[in-house]
């Protein structure tokens, strides 16, 4: 890749490699990938600007705005570092403020798009804000804020020593050098989405997902690995989900992938999500998830998901709610969540 390109349909049978320093964007209806698709690697990280846009079309089932890593296909994409990860505030920031003092220096660039989580028991008092300026740990913001984010830890004496209470808001970036999107004008809550399956690769990591997921449909969803069996080597880490129309990183009926120091933001459904609940040896750690909303009336893919509660079984879901990390229970699992 060493320009913009758009096409209808994308076939990548061979290796497509981005030169290191591209700027640019692909735009098609359907990638699919069959070879190699490599934006950076671990050892050398991509530090040009990609943006897969997957627009609107005729097509039908996983090729609608699908980018499907298919058998014998590899996505491996590495964004740069500079915006991964989320941190905490180092102070409380009180509404009509526009300066954020943070709990670790950040390389986040003025125009980056963050999140501030909610403190109080309202969860859509969390903040989308905009960069101005950074300066050592305190950020300057284009707009002050209009509600309280707590920002100190409290230390209480206990018998067995000190121990520290941290409820401070999580601040994060949501933007990456590298951006699958759902291009253009959304209609009816179908955007993006990519689909890994049995035989493909996927290896993810510093990239942004911006309007991704199909509200209402199986299987369609930011990030999904679909039915691979065992799966070692494949990640999605450091990455931004945010915007979604239906959850964040799906895994079904897959073993040994590794979710890791990921943001979702504004998603709706469940977010980090074990599908069948027999899924084993996958790691879910350090992630973010901030601010789930429930699907809209005719969209809900689970009873758990129904806003209402009407026609959820009880008995099998045990009232669980609308969460940012879910698995679904099988029968053996039901008993050791009631047991638990």
């Amino acid at each position: 890749m060493d320009k913009s390109i758009t096409v209808s349909e994308l076939k990548i049978n061979g290796t497509l490699k981005c030169d290191p320093a591209f700027s640019g964007n692909i735009t098609a209806d359907v990638i699919y990938v069959n070879g190699l698709f490599e934006c950076g690697n671990g050892q050398n990280r991509f530090n040009g600007n990609l943006t897969i846009a997957l627009r609107d079309s005729n097509q039908v089932g996983p090729a609608y705005r699908g980018l499907n890593v298919n058998q014998g296909g590899r996505l491996a994409l590495f964004g740069n570092l500079e915006r991964a990860g989320f941190v905490k505030l180092n102070q409380s920031l009180l509404p009509l403020q526009s300066q954020v003092v943070l709990s670790d220096a950040r390389a986040w660039k003025s125009g980056d798009s963050l999140v501030i989580s909610s403190t109080s028991y309202d969860p859509t008092e969390t903040e989308m804000v905009q960069l101005q300026s950074l300066s050592g740990t305190t950020a300057t913001l284009t707009k002050a804020v209009t509600y309280y984010h707590h920002g100190q830890t409290k230390v209480y004496p206990t018998q067995s020593g000190p121990k520290t209470l941290d409820e401070r808001a999580e601040i994060a970036n949501l933007n990456r050098n590298i951006r699958i999107e759902g291009a253009g004008t959304i209609n009816d809550e179908k955007g993006g989405h990519v689909m890994v399956h049995k035989g493909g690769v996927a290896q993810v990591d510093s990239v942004e997902f911006y309007q991704m997921g199909q509200a209402g449909r199986l299987g369609r969803y930011p990030l999904h690995w679909h039915q691979l069996g065992d799966a070692p080597n494949q990640f999605i880490k450091n990455s931004s989900i945010h915007h979604s129309f239906q959850r964040c990183v799906v895994i079904h009926d897959t073993n040994q992938v590794r979710v890791e120091n990921n943001v979702c933001y504004d998603f709706k459904g469940h977010g980090f999500m074990l599908e069948d609940g027999t899924e084993t040896q996958n790691t879910i750690s350090g992630n973010l998830a901030i601010l789930a909303r429930y699907p809209s009336a005719d969209k809900e893919l689970l009873q758990s998901e129904k806003k209402d509660g009407k026609g959820i079984d009880h008995s099998v879901f045990l009232q669980c709610p609308l969460s940012g990390f879910q698995t679904l229970p099988t029968e053996s699992s039901t008993i050791l969540l009631q047991a638990q």
